[in-house]
């Protein structure tokens, strides 16, 4: 197995278990507790291991939203809390979501698991990945399913951090790069998780006309072109995930076997509705 499929096979097992939290009605049952609605909540509470930051900075971080539904979010959800009392909230929400989606039992191995991921992110740079880097900063869980959340987080967000960088480089706007990224994964370019991105309909055509005048795509298809460009862009995240993946090189076949199991069985509880739509 190669880098790309070594990378891309860590993704596909940690994303559902980080992720779950965005999609736990425990934890915003949490934020709501302290004032914070939906899109408040997603923002403040994912960006809040980098303390109370503006929205531009945090619309900068993330990337691929529409900054001004990203600004108006992060000014409203820090006129009612702070980013203190949103990371415990988080971990409490994703702690209870991931004990229930696994049916109140600890999986073998989770001790493990999360060893060997800790052991991946020790390696990692923080240089270009902020999100990790807040991450990072943060006490570690003693909770064994929050630990191997927060590990999973980790890697998530280092190899989200890397993508932001992989696409940016070939000079492309946060709506380009989720139009191609929909094309490219064989869905409609117009696809239901570009809106859900707070881009609107006038944004999304005219991010379609950017990238046909670049030749990326044609009508809404993507051209040989928009592919390669595309598959370049994924190589390079993998590729900025390389230090994670030696680090733990001969013990990545028994962090797979661990994580498959946990993995598949949060997705089939529906706790990452998404899957696969990462952008």
């Amino acid at each position: 197995m190669d880098i790309h499929s070594k990378s891309r096979k860590l993704r596909d097992l940690v994303e559902p278990i980080a992720a779950s939290v965005y999609f736990s009605g425990d934890a915003f049952k949490l934020y709501q507790d302290l004032g914070v609605s939906f899109l408040p909540g997603y923002f403040c509470s994912r960006s809040a291991c980098l303390g109370r930051l503006n929205g531009n900075v945090v619309a900068a971080i993330f990337g691929t939203f529409n900054p001004a539904v990203v600004a108006l979010a992060v000014e409203e959800g820090w006129s009612h809390t702070t980013p203190e009392k949103l990371l415990q909230a988080r971990l409490e929400g994703a702690v209870s979501n991931l004990k229930r989606l696994l049916d109140d039992q600890l999986p073998p191995g989770v001790q493990k698991a999360t060893e060997i991921l800790r052991k991946g992110t020790e390696a990692a740079r923080i240089e270009g990945h902020p999100l990790f880097a807040g991450l990072k900063s943060l006490p570690w869980p003693d909770d064994p399913l929050g630990a191997l959340w927060r590990a999973s987080d980790l890697v998530r967000e280092h190899r989200g951090d890397s993508h932001v960088c992989a696409w940016t480089l070939q000079r492309l706007s946060g709506i380009e790069i989720e139009l191609l990224s929909n094309a490219w994964r064989g869905a409609p370019i117009r696809g239901h998780h570009t809106v859900t991105r707070g881009w609107s309909e006038e944004q999304i055509g005219d991010g379609i006309n950017s990238l046909h005048s670049r030749g990326l795509v044609e009508g809404e298809q993507l051209t040989q072109k928009g592919n390669d460009l595309r598959s370049e862009i994924e190589a390079v995240t993998d590729e900025g995930e390389a230090d994670i993946l030696l680090a733990i090189s001969d013990q990545l076949d028994d962090l797979f076997d661990i994580l498959e199991p946990i993995s598949a069985k949060v997705i089939e509880k529906g706790g990452d509705p998404l899957f696969g739509a990462i952008s």
